[in-house]
C-alpha cells in the first residue's frame, strides 16, 4: 500500500536533488544554488526581546532566561531605552527589526513603539483582547496582524495553559472579536503528544472561526520545558501521525487555509518548493539569510532589555551558551560566534551529516536551537553540532522506497 498518499501535500517537487531545484527555481542544480546563496542579499534578523510581565503561565514557555526569570517593569526609563537600540539597529539598513515582548497586552505603552518603527504584526496569547479600548488601541498603533497561540481542544488548553474553562471559551470570542474587527488574525499550535490527535478539530475550529492561517510548532525541552517529563513530547511515532493528520486537514479546507510547519521544527522539507526558492532569494520572508537557520554565521541577534545580553536565537535564551555578547545605548559588543557554515559542515553528525544528507550543504542541520534543545537533554556532548531526531526531508525519502 502507498503510504505517500497521506502526505501527499507536503510533497510539491519530486525527483533527484538537481531536478527539484531546477524545477523550483530554474537553476541547474546544487551547484548554482549554493553560488547563488552566497551572492544573493541578506539581511540581519534582530529582534529587541522584552522580558516584560505575562498573564498565561503555559508549561514549556522559552521566554526565560537561564539566569533570570524576573519581568521587567516596563516604564519611561525602559522606554527611552528600547527606542535608542531600535533606532540604532535601524540606521543600518541591512538589518530587519522585529519587537519581542512576551505579552504585548499587558504592556500598552510598548505598542507606540511598534508604530513609530512601522511593525504592524504582534504575537499574543488573545487573553485580553475582549478589554474595552485593547483592539481600539492596537489599530491606533497601525497593528494589522495578531499571531494567536492556540493550543487545540478545551482540555488541552486547559493543561498547556494552566487557565479555568471560562478563559478558553474567551479566547474563543476574541478571536471572533478580532477578526470582525478587521485584524489579520493566524493561530500558533504547539504539537506534543497530547494534541496530536487534535489537529483536524483544531482546523476546523479555526476555520469557523475565520482564521486563514495556521502555523505548528513542536513543543520542546528549553526554557520551562526543560523541566517537563519526557513522556510529554511528541515521539517519533507521534510526529508521523501529526503530519498525516495535517496532511488530512489541508485536503479538508481545500486550500481556504494556509496551515505550515514552523522554521525548522520537524526539520526542513526538501520536497517543497518554497525552500529552494527562499535559498535563491526568490521569496521575500523573514529571515533573509543565507541558509535556513539565521543563527548559521550569526545572521541573528536577540537583544534582552533588562540583562543587556544579546542571544544567538530567541528560544534558545534558557541556555547560557547561546549568550553572545552585550549591548548598551552605545551599541553592539559581540565576543563569540555560536556556530560557523564552515564548522558545521565539518562537525554536524547524525542524519545531518554531510555523509548522511544529500541537502546537507543547503541545509546546515536546520534549525540549530531545535537539535541543541534535544540533544542536551540526552546529554550529548557538543550539543550545538549535533543531528535533528526528526527530519521530514529524511521521512518523505523513507516513504518513496518502500
Amino acid at each position: 500500500m502507498n503510504k505517500l498518499k497521506y502526505y501527499d501535500t507536503f510533497i510539491t517537487i519530486c525527483g533527484s536533488l538537481d531536478e527539484r531545484i531546477k524545477k523550483a527555481t530554474g537553476f541547474s542544480g546544487k551547484k548554482e544554488l549554493l553560488e547563488r546563496m552566497k551572492s544573493k542579499p541578506k539581511k540581519k534578523a534582530i529582534d529587541i526581546i522584552i522580558p516584560n510581565h505575562c498573564n498565561q503561565n503555559c508549561h514549556d514557555c522559552y521566554f526565560r532566561e537561564y539566569h533570570n526569570g524576573i519581568d521587567l517593569k516596563v516604564d519611561e526609563q525602559t522606554l527611552d531605552e528600547f527606542e535608542k537600540i531600535a533606532k540604532k539597529v535601524t540606521a543600518n539598513k541591512e538589518n530587519v527589526l522585529f519587537f519581542y515582548p512576551r505579552e504585548i497586552t499587558t504592556d500598552f505603552p510598548l505598542l507606540n513603539l511598534y508604530n513609530k518603527f512601522g511593525i504592524d504584526r504582534v504575537i499574543t496569547n488573545g487573553k485580553l483582547l475582549h478589554v474595552p479600548g485593547m483592539l481600539e488601541k492596537l489599530k491606533e498603533e497601525n497593528i494589522k496582524k495578531l499571531s494567536i497561540t492556540f493550543p487545540g481542544s478545551i482540555e488541552t488548553y486547559l493543561e498547556y495553559t494552566k487557565e479555568k474553562p471560562e478563559a478558553y471559551n474567551q479566547l474563543i470570542l476574541n478571536i471572533q472579536m478580532a477578526i470582525k474587527s478587521g485584524f489579520e488574525v493566524n493561530t500558533i499550535m504547539p504539537i506534543y503528544k497530547k494534541n496530536v490527535d487534535e489537529v483536524v478539530s483544531t482546523v476546523l475550529k479555526a476555520s469557523e472561526l475565520g482564521v486563514k492561517d495556521i502555523v505548528f510548532t513542536r513543543m520542546k525541552p528549553l526554557g520551562k520545558g526543560k523541566n517537563l517529563p519526557n513522556n510529554i513530547f511528541a515521539n517519533e511515532e507521534d510526529l508521523h501521525c501529526f503530519l498525516r493528520n495535517l496532511n488530512t486537514a489541508r485536503h479538508l479546507v481545500k486550500g481556504k487555509m494556509k496551515l505550515s510547519l514552523y522554521g525548522g521544527n520537524f526539520g526542513v522539507n526538501f520536497y517543497n518548493k518554497t525552500i529552494f526558492r527562499y535559498l535563491a532569494g526568490k521569496v521575500d520572508t523573514w529571515p533573509q539569510s543565507m541558509y535556513l537557520c539565521p543563527l548559521i554565521d550569526q545572521q541573528y541577534l536577540g537583544l534582552m532589555l533588562g540583562s543587556h545580553l544579546i542571544y544567538g536565537c530567541f528560544q534558545g535564551v534558557s541556555f547560557e551558551e547561546f549568550k553572545i555578547g552585550t549591548f548598551s545605548e552605545k551599541g553592539l559588543n559581540i565576543t563569540k560566534k555560536l556556530v560557523t557554515s564552515e564548522w558545521l559542515h565539518k562537525n554536524l553528525r547524525g542524519m545531518c551529516s554531510s555523509k548522511n544528507c544529500p541537502e546537507h550543504d543547503l541545509c546546515l542541520g536546520g534549525c540549530r536551537t531545535n537539535a541543541f534543545s534535544w540533544a542536551k537533554q540526552r546529554g550529548e556532548d557538543e550539543p550545538l553540532v549535533a543531528g535533528q531526531n526528526f527530519c521530514i526531508t529524511q521521512f518523505l525519502k523513507e516513504l518513496q522506497k518502500k
